[in-house]
């Protein structure tokens, strides 16, 4: 693991001598642009305490980020599932694109210790926060989507969730996540969860859900439609309870 001087080093080297190939190398992409790449890997909270006006942070190819993942998950379960339902389908994407998911897939791309963070922020509290993590791989999507076209961005989301996409395909996701959730509540004496959903952004079709138990807020989620952001919130949830045993 680099200490935070370490982590200060190699950003020296990379932004002021434009040496970038280390960790194209391994991501597997070969950007034209990479200013799209450092962009990917700039964190608010360094935008926040630099001077530079034109510095900007990830937030917006986190966005398209998600979007693009979203799209290419629904695309590759579309061709590889014909036989499977929209219902189905959408709990597949949910486990491939959750935020664990992602975090993991960071974490195997050792994505912690190239972010550019504020001084509030080291390299141990990064690898352990699952948000900023799979926050990172989502803007790194956007970047390679923006700077090197779909098919690229589609090679690295086949390339870096291969696994999680092969075990939906082996059927190792056999049951409804808010099936499973209100089974494993009942087994503990547990009264059934409580889905609010509401729509945050008509424009954009945007749900938002909070899961509460026992009127206490257990999760929460975002997604393009009311059924992914309430499986999303029974997949956090379902975390959740397993942990406590």
């Amino acid at each position: 693991m680099a200490s935070l001087c370490e982590r200060l080093v190699l950003f020296i080297d990379i932004l002021e001598n434009n040496n970038l190939e280390l960790l194209q190398s391994k991501l597997g992409i070969k950007y034209d642009n990479t200013e799209k790449l450092i962009e990917a890997l700039t964190h608010n909270s360094f935008v926040n305490e630099s001077k530079k006006e034109e510095i900007n942070s990830n937030e917006r190819l986190e966005y398209l980020g998600d979007a693009v993942l979203q799209l290419i998950v629904s695309e590759l379960l579309f061709e590889l599932q014909p036989n499977k339902s929209e219902g189905d389908m959408t709990i597949m994407r949910s486990h491939i694109v959750r935020k664990e998911t992602l975090a993991d897939a960071a974490k195997n791309l050792d994505l912690a210790k190239w972010l550019r963070v504020g001084n509030g922020l080291i390299v141990s509290e990064i690898e352990s926060n699952k948000s900023i993590l799979s926050n990172i791989f989502e803007a790194l999507i956007g970047s390679i989507y923006v700077d090197l076209g779909y098919q690229s961005a589609k090679n690295f989301i086949v390339t870096t969730l291969k696994d999680k996409i092969i075990s939906v395909q082996n059927n190792e996701v056999k049951k409804d996540p808010k099936s499973e959730l209100q089974e494993l509540l009942q087994s503990k004496k547990i009264s059934k969860p409580n889905y609010v959903s509401k729509v945050v952004d008509p424009i954009k079709n945007i749900f938002a859900c909070d899961l509460y138990v026992n009127n206490q807020l257990v999760s929460s989620s975002k997604a393009d439609s009311k059924i992914q952001s309430e499986v999303l919130c029974a997949i956090d949830a379902l975390t959740i309870y397993k942990q406590k045993g």
